[in-house]
């Protein structure tokens, strides 16, 4: 009997030693690739945080930084509005010394808290109202805080917010020096404007996120000696001096990240200096919750042992594919939340925020940018962002072909269906993980507002030099002009050449009579020098236009020139009703000259906001961008029997009515001269 041979499937029959070690080396390996698969989820889920908290931070950043220049404008303003109250007092003052009943009357009309005289030992001599502290200790007195003033250093001081003298309350308050010798100030309760920096503050920023946004657990603003700004949650946080990495975090320019606590929970925490103007003026702190990502890992551990166990039993190839699955799913669900998170974020935001890949096609845009470039509804990802927005296409270019450089800022000026808008836009590159790039995030700020004011202001200051340089030249000959004119008056009263009498006296005749228009050209100078005097009342815009709707179509109509009126605003302004005609004729006129015979002009109103517009439109030559500079310049005219005071008049009338004269044009398109008054309330 032969022998039994073992079949060809026995002979793969393992020992058990060798189906010990494989079964342990398996485990091990099994192990081994669980634990790398764990730690590698925990990296990108702290990655993704890191990603989301940087965005946060950077937007928070940017949007307390225009809270902040805000603010400092408004300020700005109030202060410059104050000291030309303080200078217009000062000229009265010249002129006849102001009582008490004249100081209260302006501060009344003005809004103004206190006004204050005082002679040049500091003394005050006159006061809008009477004192009514003679009993309180006062916690300083004005010689020390106007002593710069007194003692002729400056000029004119503004001393911000500061406790009034007897501890009754905050004023902003200015002093400028007083041409009799000495100090005028004055003062308005600050409570309004504390008011507005509480509503429009950083402090308000950060509750507003912090209250609105799931998953932070706190956003705290502090320097090196306390806590500036928090949300209501935060009572204390470690000083910066007493914690390494926030000390460390402060000397950065760049976003830091770590894994923390707060209220016995875990946060990953997100730090980067605060900066205003070049300077840091502080860190801001930024806890994301990790409640969803201590979730993550703590189902992916459990998963790891249950899958360990079934492996013990069964398949090996199974078991890691059904991991693989599992953690790609949940990775998805945490991309998703993560995407969730920072689209509400971005969402917030008052800019407008848009990203492309590298091609320049849209993966991400915010609603602020839908709204200010008028986007078509729907969705817009994969649309080519050049062909939404021609205008940024050189500016889109460099982002994506400029590797060197991370973060690119300019200024652009784009036409988006007949507005013309002057955005700031800043770009920030994006990168995969292995470094390459994989787009672009741009951030549209919309400047036009700003601009228009700066335009504006500037336009205040040229006008107020030259009306000082007017006024000063004026004053200067009218002395020796009067002269001539007496002498030219005798020399044709007293005196008779013996030969060409009548030659001599058309001589003398044409000597007085330029000396004369000299004179008046004075008058005109020193009208403009003067600031308007308003004698308002209340008037319903519209009806007032339509009281003077023949006189301003009888100007068009001895030129054969239509006037069409769209009256559509309906609002109570304060104006002086003599003053603003002469605005609006002067206008209307202009127009009429630029147009041709049987054209026609647009008289529209309408509201915005809380201002009323009035635009006076034509078609006709228009204006070129160098005209467009000048036409509200003293002097300056495109007529041959033009004087150049009429629009630089108008202006000044306008202004004086807390308003503003804007002008659009076109070469051999026409010209839209636009009024914005500000409405009252009723």
């Amino acid at each position: 009997m032969n022998p039994h041979k073992p079949g060809k499937w026995q002979m793969l029959i393992l020992p058990p030693r060798v189906l010990l070690i494989l079964s342990v080396v398996l485990l091990f390996v099994i192990f081994s690739t669980a634990f790398y698969e764990l730690s590698r989820q925990k990296i990108e889920i702290e990655h993704l945080m890191h990603e989301e908290g940087s965005l946060l931070i950077e937007s928070l950043s940017l949007g307390a930084e225009n809270a902040i220049v805000s603010y400092n404008e408004i300020k700005d303003q109030l202060a410059e509005r104050l000291l030309n109250n303080l200078r217009m007092l000062d000229r009265l003052d010249a002129r006849k010394p102001l009582t008490r009943e004249k100081l209260f009357e302006i501060a009344a009309s003005n809004h103004l808290y206190r006004i204050n005289l005082f002679d040049r030992n500091g003394n005050k001599t006159a006061s809008s109202h009477p004192e009514m502290h003679e009993d309180l200790v006062p916690l300083y007195e004005p010689i020390d805080l106007l002593w710069p003033i007194i003692s002729n250093a400056v000029d004119s001081l503004v001393f911000g917010f500061q406790r009034s003298r007897f501890d009754q309350g905050l004023r902003f308050a200015v002093a400028i020096k007083r041409s009799r010798g000495g100090a005028i100030t004055t003062n308005v309760d600050a409570k309004e404007l504390v008011e507005l920096r509480r509503r429009i503050g950083v402090g308000r920023l950060i509750q507003r996120i912090g209250a609105s946004v799931d998953g932070i657990a706190y956003i705290v603003w502090q320097d090196t000696s306390a806590i500036i700004s928090a949300t209501e949650n935060v009572i204390e946080m470690d000083a910066l001096h007493d914690d390494p990495f926030l000390y460390s975090a402060l000397e950065k320019d760049s976003v830091s990240a770590r894994l923390t606590h707060f209220e016995n929970k875990g946060v990953f925490e997100v730090v980067k200096p605060f900066s205003y103007q070049g300077t840091i003026v502080g860190l801001m702190r930024i806890g994301l919750w990790s409640d969803h990502a201590d979730t993550s890992l703590a189902r992916i551990r459990q998963r790891f042992f249950m899958l360990l166990g079934l492996l013990f039993f069964g398949t090996v190839i199974f078991l890691n594919l059904f991991m693989a699955r599992r953690n790609e799913l949940s990775m998805t669900r945490a991309f998703q939340r993560e995407q969730k998170f920072t689209g509400t974020i971005l969402q917030s935001l008052a800019d407008a925020v848009l990203a492309v890949d590298t091609s320049g096609r849209i993966t991400l845009v915010n609603d602020a940018a839908v709204g200010l470039f008028k986007l078509p509804a729907g969705s817009l990802t994969g649309k080519k962002a050049v062909d939404l927005l021609p205008f940024c296409t050189t500016f889109l270019s460099r982002v994506l072909h400029n590797k060197q450089q991370e973060i690119i800022e300019e200024e652009l000026s784009c036409a988006m269906k007949g507005q013309q808008l002057i955005l700031a836009a800043t770009s920030s590159l994006l990168h995969e993980d292995n470094g390459e790039l994989g787009g672009a995030v741009i951030v549209f700020r919309d400047l036009t507002d700003r601009r228009a004011l700066e335009k504006v202001v500037l336009r205040q200051e040229k006008l107020s030099a030259m009306g000082k340089l007017a006024s000063g030249v004026a004053h200067e000959i009218r002395n020796p002009l009067n002269a001539i004119g007496m002498l030219g008056q005798r020399l044709g009263f007293e005196f008779t050449p013996r030969e060409s009498e009548s030659e001599y006296k058309q001589l003398v005749k044409t000597i007085v009579s330029e000396v004369r228009r000299v004179n008046d050209i004075i008058q005109r100078f020193l009208k403009f020098a003067r600031p308007p005097k308003l004698n308002k009342t209340k008037v319903n815009f519209n009806e007032f236009i339509r009281e003077n709707e023949t006189l301003l179509q009888s100007e068009a109509a001895r030129h054969k020139i239509k006037l069409a009126f769209k009256l559509a605003a309906s609002a109570a302004l304060e104006i002086d009703k003599d003053q603003m005609i002469q605005v609006l004729l002067n206008l209307v006129r202009n127009a009429v000259d630029a147009s041709t015979v049987e054209s026609r002009i647009v008289v529209k109103t309408y509201n915005q906001g809380s201002f009323v517009v009035f635009d006076i439109q034509d078609f006709g030559s228009g204006l070129d961008d160098e005209e467009i500079s000048k036409i509200f310049d003293l002097y300056y005219t495109t007529k041959n029997d033009g004087t150049g005071m009429g629009l630089s008049i108008a202006n000044q009338i306008v202004q004086a009515h807390g308003g503003m004269i804007e002008v659009e044009s076109s070469l051999g398109k026409g010209s839209v001269f636009r009024i914005v008054l500000p409405i009252v309330s009723t």
